[in-house]
């Protein structure tokens, strides 16, 4: 697919609603919940939107180069930070099992870990990073086997979407949504089922999406409340409909940050965790762990990821914009 600078500059919102979160930033803990369910929406329209592609250009998905991408894009910096956090970890927290928790992480059952048995306690974050995973592990699949049977993907994409949200919300009437994939991945959904509408042949004047979806986007942000999943999934669907209307969003700096937003992501959290005890206030906090974190990515972004990159084929431009 087309790189589109206006998709890493929504990545670096989604990531900027995130941090200050998990800082404890005053009655803001729901702008978090948004900028997930944000990277989910991207993470399903980009990836459906590339594996389409891919079919259409060659006949086939290869699924063997799916997951090598996709290793090869995760896998180093997650193998980083948790390499710094087995280092630095046991010094901080000696009480916690932190050898259990990289290994829960590592082979992305955090989601289903953190919601039964709340581990890891100072990766907890990586939940999101599990259910993203085991949609990339099963999506391929299941598409591959709905191209074979339909041409038009269309209703039964809408189908699967309504699926999903029906069954989130049968889960949150009889206990709690929680963390895991098979309940998180409406967001997920909401994006594949956006990918090929767009790829069907519709058109829509971006500025209108663009305007509703910023408006929804901050009116969930203030709200405090975790209740609004359909309607920040909604958001992102007509954010990305909306991007190349919203001229911000294709700004340097800000699509750099949308590049790094995946490491900021890994590192944000158990920086976080070790300083939010320090009576450093709300403010400080935040100031340090999105300087340090931003630092932390830009280096892994240079180093152990750019030397991943070279080895990812000519796909490397366009999942260059795959949310995580």
């Amino acid at each position: 697919m087309r790189y589109n600078p206006a998709l890493d500059g929504l990545r670096a919102v989604a990531v900027a609603l995130v941090v200050p979160a998990h800082c404890r930033v005053p009655g803001y803990l729901t702008g978090g919940y948004v900028g997930v369910e944000l990277f989910f929406v991207l993470s399903g329209y980009l990836i459906t939107t590339i594996l389409l592609d891919e079919r259409a250009a060659t006949g086939r998905i290869s699924l063997r180069h799916f997951y090598w991408r996709r290793a090869l894009r995760l896998y180093p910096a997650l193998l980083l930070m948790l390499a710094a956090y087995l280092l630095l970890a046991p010094m901080l927290w000696p009480e916690g099992e932190h050898g259990r928790d990289a290994l829960l992480v590592g082979l992305y059952l955090s989601d289903y870990s953190y919601t039964f048995w709340k581990m890891p306690e100072y990766l907890g974050h990586t939940w999101s990073l599990a259910a993203e995973e085991h949609f990339y592990l099963l999506w391929p699949l299941v598409l591959t086997l709905l191209l074979r049977r339909r041409s038009s993907l269309v209703k039964p994409l809408g189908l699967l979407l309504l699926a999903a949200w029906l069954w989130q919300m049968h889960v949150r009437n009889v206990g709690t949504v929680g963390f895991r994939f098979d309940t998180r991945m409406v967001g997920m959904m909401a994006g594949c089922w956006l990918a090929v509408v767009l790829r069907s042949g519709w058109r829509p004047d971006p500025k209108i999406p663009a305007i509703v979806g910023l408006a929804l986007l901050a009116w969930l942000v203030m709200t405090p409340s975790r209740s609004y999943f359909p309607l920040a999934e909604s958001a992102g669907v007509l954010l990305i409909i909306g991007a190349t209307a919203i001229p911000f969003l294709e700004t340097p700096w800000l699509t750099y940050i949308g590049k790094l937003s995946y490491g900021i992501y890994l590192w944000h959290f158990p920086i976080a965790k070790a300083l939010n005890p320090l009576p450093m206030g709300w403010l400080l906090t935040l100031m340090a762990v999105t300087a340090m974190s931003v630092a932390l990515a830009a280096l892994s972004h240079h180093t152990i990821e750019a030397f991943a990159r070279r080895y990812r084929g000519n796909g490397a431009r366009a999942t260059s914009a795959v949310a995580t």
